[in-house]
Parts: structure tokens; C-alpha cells; sequence
């Protein structure tokens, strides 16, 4: 599937209030998930975290460019037990995400899926509120204690199609539903212009219609196109491009 473009961090509960077999039967859930996807830098890289007492990363988002290295990484991953720390998780997530980030020459979509039991998340709103506003698409999916309230403060839009509570044996059934949602942010817009230069630099702006929040992008230089991130879908966007002169003159 080369429809995409983007990074995807799976941050998985695995810390010993869930067990063995629950475990294993998230990481096939996965293997299946992730399979359509071409993977590597220009494609969509994932990266696999994984919540104890201490996080732990499993792999990195430049580990794996081939499907099957990716396949073969999941199928060697193991449980690391220990209490849930979900908080230490996310503060190296957004590490993760962030360093991602500041190599790409555009600003990539980026998708955090968050796979837990629901047993005592701990903290997890404002590292999860900053992840939002970095631009990360938060998706989640229970599959034991319901959460409700937690899980549906921290996703982003569309919350239904962001959050899934389901039991671990039918876990399955949810695996094109959330693929699809993952695709949507992992298909942005791109805005590209003619013509650029040293002096003349184009500010974009873009919101939704009637009345969304205006976001504004600037390219620099060279520059000649950018990713719209964060769009919903079915939705219309009014997008406004203006050249900014050396001389002061738009």
C-alpha cells in the first residue's frame, strides 16, 4: 500500500496486569493492522513502545524499511511485566516523535496508537495534551477495563472512529475500522507551489469550512511544498496561498 506517508508509534500496555496471552494476541492483532503498509522513510515507518515500570523501546521508527523486518520484529517481541507506567512511556514518545519530526524536510503526518487494559493508566493527560498539540493524532483501543472517560479526553478527532473498546478474543473485528482511521491522517494534503526563491516566501493559511481555527504555514526559501496535517475527513478546507517579498510587498 503506497498510499501513505507518515510515522505510526505503537505504544503498548505491557506490563503484568495484562497476561502473556494477552499480550500475544495484541501483537498478531498488529502484524495484521500493520500489514498492507510499504514501509520505510517516504513510506510509513513505525516505531513499538512498550509500557512497564520502566518504558521500553522495542524498536525505533528508522528500525524497520522492508515488511517483513517489521514482521519478524513483532513476532520476536516479548512482555516485559512490571507495573504500568504510562506516563515515562509517553514522555519517551514524545521524544521519539519530536526528533522524528525535526529531520523531516516536511512536516509529516505523525499517529500515536495506544493499545492498554484500561487498569490504572496513571496520569497520561498532559503528556497526551501535549502530543495534541504537537501535531500527533491520538487513537486508542481498550480492550479490558472501560475506561471511557479517559480514553475519549485524550484521542483526537473524530473520537469515533479514534477509540475502540473491545474484548482481547474479538479484537479482530476492529482491525479495518482502525486502519482506515489511520490511513485518513496518513493521507494529508499537499500544497505546492511553482515558483520560489530567495526572495519570496509563501505563507499558507487553511481552515475548515464555515468557521474552523485558521492554521498558518510558512515555506522558506527553496521551499516549494508543504503537508496539511491534522485534516478531518469529509470535511471542506479553505486554503489561501500569498507570496511574501523581500521588500515587505505580498
Amino acid at each position: 500500500m503506497n498510499c501513505c506517508e507518515g510515522d505510526i508509534l505503537l505504544l503498548l500496555d505491557s506490563s503484568g496486569s495484562l497476561s502473556s496471552y494477552e499480550v500475544s494476541r495484541v501483537l498478531r492483532f498488529l502484524s495484521e493492522l500493520l500489514l498492507p503498509f510499504s514501509q520505510g522513510r517516504g513510506q510509513v515507518r513505525v516505531g513499538l513502545l512498550q509500557v512497564g515500570t520502566e518504558p521500553h523501546l522495542e524498536f525505533g521508527l528508522d528500525a524497520h524499511s522492508t515488511q517483513s523486518g517489521l514482521q519478524g520484529a513483532l513476532q520476536r517481541t516479548r512482555q516485559i511485566q512490571g507495573d504500568t507506567n504510562t506516563e515515562a512511556a509517553l514522555r519517551l514518545a514524545q521524544g521519539q516523535l519530536a526528533r522524528a519530526g525535526a529531520v523531516d524536510e516536511l512536516q509529516l503526518p505523525m499517529v500515536l496508537v495506544w493499545l492498554t487494559d484500561g487498569v490504572q493508566p496513571g496520569t497520561v493527560a498532559g503528556p497526551m495534551a501535549e502530543l495534541r498539540r504537537a501535531c500527533v493524532s491520538l487513537l486508542a483501543v481498550s480492550t479490558g477495563h472501560r475506561n471511557y472517560q479517559v480514553l475519549q479526553r485524550v484521542v483526537t478527532p473524530p473520537i469515533k472512529s479514534h477509540q475502540y473498546f473491545v474484548d482481547i478474543d474479538d479484537i479482530s473485528i476492529i482491525t479495518e475500522d482502525l486502519r482506515e482511521a489511520i490511513i485518513e491522517v496518513l493521507s494529508p494534503a499537499v500544497v505546492t507551489v511553482s515558483d520560489s526563491g530567495p526572495d519570496r516566501r509563501y505563507q499558507i493559511e487553511y481552515g475548515a469550512l464555515p468557521i474552523g481555527q485558521v492554521h498558518t504555514v510558512r515555506l522558506h526559501g527553496h521551499q516549494n511544498s508543504t503537508l496539511l496535517t491534522g485534516l478531518e475527513p469529509e470535511t471542506q478546507y479553505l486554503v489561501t496561498v500569498s507570496a511574501l517579498y523581500s521588500t515587505g510587498k505580498e
